[in-house]
């Protein structure tokens, strides 16, 4: 009866430890990502408010940075592409004069951060962006919609 007690205890820590030990391996490969919008552009145009940042993130283990580049029907930042399809980007800058998005990758990369741009709200552009009046045929529809012009 002793033994069995003892085989029972040894069995349910095993089957612990077995169930414990791949999810502790697999928490060091979550992604754990904050998302960066144009709310938080007082942090991001300052270099040391975003250095500080950028320190606090990884201190919290942080690994993945997810800034918006676009905002509705708007690139923030350079972009050759949008500028070939005919639409002006609003630039952003740093205080110190730095494009912000290649300040806060540089930045990122040097704490082996991702940063992964999204597109706020998808592609999702008003209906008199520049983008849409150059480009109608890119919009969807639903069935009841019909469009302007």
């Amino acid at each position: 009866m002793h033994r069995r007690i003892w085989l029972l205890f040894f069995l349910f820590c095993w089957s612990l430890c077995w169930t414990i030990w791949p999810v502790q391996a697999q928490n060091s490969t979550l992604i754990r990502g904050v998302w960066l919008t144009t709310n938080d552009l007082p942090i991001l145009r300052d270099r040391p408010r975003l250095v500080a940042t950028l320190n606090e993130l990884q201190r919290l283990n942080f690994n993945t940075l997810y800034p918006v580049v676009w905002n509705a029907g708007y690139v923030g930042f350079p972009s050759a592409t949008a500028r070939n399809l005919g639409i002006q980007p609003f630039v952003l800058r740093g205080i110190q004069g730095y494009d912000i998005l290649a300040e806060l990758t540089q930045q990122a990369h040097c704490r082996n951060l991702l940063v992964i741009p999204w597109f706020e709200f998808g592609f999702m552009v008003p209906e008199t962006s520049e983008l849409a009046l150059a480009h109608p045929d890119w919009l969807t529809q639903g069935v009841n919609v019909k469009r302007l012009g």
